[in-house]
């Protein structure tokens, strides 16, 4: 059995957790944003796999199990060119901007929670981000309770909680606004939403990036003592 991460250490174990998640959940924040440009989708997702690939193996000795990243790794290997990425830009069509039963496809909080876009919701997850000095860029063009935002955000949470702790600093309220993104928002949505997303797409890359999310989300869980996502 895996030991359970000791989260008073300061620096150190706690500092590299902490850097492993960033790398995860944004790598998944890249995968489930739109790829503009192939340039874009290689500077966000392909560039990233020898860095993800190393971070994941860390979580795996703090008792994540992160299904589907070795084949999301080649599958993102294998969009070399305009028309693979062609590729994928129309199943982000297919699977999130058409009308699905029960939306249950649609990448966004309000819609999975609620059944309809809820500019309520989004607008606290927008104060929330600027509260952290962040705010989405102009041109995103997504809601702020998308799938990629949320996913960036708690990456940038972790990557700071790893700053403050190799600095010997306190990272108690990184870690408490982790823990309130994670029990608020992710854990009420992101698991069934990635279950649709693999059982539906057609796309390696995003059939198998659906598949390490509920691992991760689970580690993250575990790691925060919130309850498990089912």
């Amino acid at each position: 059995m895996v030991e359970e991460p000791e989260r008073e250490l300061d620096g150190g174990p706690a500092a590299e957790l902490a850097m492993a998640r960033a790398w995860l959940w944004d790598w998944l924040a890249g995968i489930f944003s739109y790829p503009f440009s192939l340039e874009d989708f290689r500077s966000r997702v392909t560039a990233k796999v020898p860095a993800v690939t190393e971070a994941a193996a860390a979580l795996a000795g703090w008792g994540y199990t992160l299904e589907g990243l070795a084949e999301a790794a080649r599958a993102a290997a294998a969009i070399g060119g305009e028309e693979e990425l062609a590729d994928l830009e129309m199943e982000f069509v297919r699977l999130f901007d058409t009308p699905s039963a029960g939306n249950r496809l649609h990448p966004t909080e309000s819609v999975q929670r609620q059944g309809h876009v809820d500019l309520v919701l989004a607008g606290e997850l927008d104060r929330l981000y600027r509260r952290w000095g962040l705010q989405p860029a102009p041109d995103a063009g997504e809601m702020a309770d998308h799938a990629s935002l949320e996913s960036a955000f708690l990456s940038y949470l972790a990557v700071e909680e790893a700053r403050l702790r190799a600095a010997g600093q306190s990272a108690a309220a990184v870690e408490q606004a982790q823990a309130g993104l994670l029990s608020d928002h992710l854990l009420h949505w992101m698991p069934g939403w990635w279950r649709a997303v693999a059982e539906t797409a057609r796309h390696p890359l995003l059939a198998a990036a659906a598949r390490i999310g509920p691992g991760l989300l689970a580690g993250d869980a575990r790691l925060f003592g919130l309850r498990q996502p089912v």
